[in-house]
């Protein structure tokens, strides 16, 4: 499952526990999401610290599931004009276990 979340973080744990209860076990949850340090670099996301996150939430979340890749940093985004250049995103992906 993939979700792309831009949502504040007053319901960033509400909607985390929902995707951790909606993948079937052995599935997994991949998402790239824009880190606190993205602000100065002007390549777009948003501009407000409460909807940028931190990889202590995915881990305080899925931590009971194997972590198969968790990634901060920059990247290079071509997404078009409002998305494009040097970028601090994190990347995570989850496995939830097999009951």
């Amino acid at each position: 499952m993939y979700v792309s979340l831009d949502i504040s973080q007053q319901s960033l744990e509400k909607t985390l526990k929902g995707v951790k209860a909606a993948v079937k076990p052995g599935g997994y949850f991949l998402t790239e999401v824009y880190s606190p340090y993205q602000i100065p670099y002007k390549s777009g996301g948003p501009q407000s610290q409460d909807f940028l996150y931190k990889p202590e939430e995915f881990l305080k979340t899925f931590g009971d599931w194997r972590i198969v890749h968790l990634f901060m940093g920059e990247v290079t985004r071509h997404e078009g004009e409002l998305h494009k250049g040097l970028a601090h995103v994190i990347q995570f992906v989850g496995q939830k276990p097999n009951d």
